[in-house]
């Protein structure tokens, strides 16, 4: 059973690979209409600079922690 799944998986990696770069982008757009809209829906500038520093933030976080954990 395992050797099945790990041959399927073997060919379907740049579909799945697909499938979750959309699903990454799709959620990194949705996030940044939301903010756009609720955050400063007045300024749109400042709502796009806003998220682009806590975009930074949180990807400085991250990369962070990650290289602490390993």
């Amino acid at each position: 059973m395992s050797v099945l799944l790990d041959r399927w998986r073997r060919r379907h990696v740049v579909l799945f690979s697909l499938i979750i770069g959309l699903s990454t982008l799709s959620f990194a757009w949705g996030t940044w209409r939301l903010m756009d809209i609720y955050l400063f829906p007045t300024s749109p500038e400042t709502a796009a600079w806003s998220a682009i520093f806590l975009g930074f933030f949180i990807l400085s976080i991250t990369g962070f922690v990650s290289k602490e954990l390993i």
